[in-house]
């Protein structure tokens, strides 16, 4: 997906650290192993191209029930993802191993778990914590 939009820099600041900017989207890390990334992980990825790939472009679309549990399970696992590479205090996740073997084996949502997509159209805060803006290619 992140090859239909280009990126503006980003900016990350670990608590008083030095800005370190790049500009990269597919980064790897070593927070999953390769046999979950190309495995369930990848599965939930491909069903949502079809949701993804128009609204990225910008371009509404119509998303049914069935489509929203398929988005949902999609933004979770970006959230659980993101929150293993980020640093942690005192080591507390959001999401309870138990939430995380739970949503790998069943896709199990967690029930305190809420989903919002909407159009980005300014800059906004992100997951790790700094500014980012989706900029469309020309």
């Amino acid at each position: 997906m992140h090859k239909l939009v280009k990126f503006a820099p980003i900016n990350i600041q670990e608590a008083n650290g030095p800005i370190v900017t790049g500009q990269d989207p597919e980064q790897t890390i070593n927070t999953v192993c390769h046999t979950c990334n190309n495995g369930w992980m990848g599965r939930i990825e491909q069903k949502n191209v079809s949701r993804l790939k128009p609204m990225l472009l910008n371009t509404p679309i119509t998303i049914d029930p069935g489509g929203m549990k398929v988005l949902t399970e999609w933004a979770v696992l970006r959230a659980m993802v993101a929150e293993s590479i980020k640093p942690r205090n005192d080591n507390v996740n959001f999401y309870a191993r138990e939430e995380r073997v739970a949503f790998r084996e069943r896709q199990t949502i967690p029930d305190r778990t809420r989903v919002w997509i909407g159009e980005l159209s300014d800059s906004h805060i992100g997951c790790h914590g700094t500014d980012y803006t989706i900029m469309l290619e020309d």
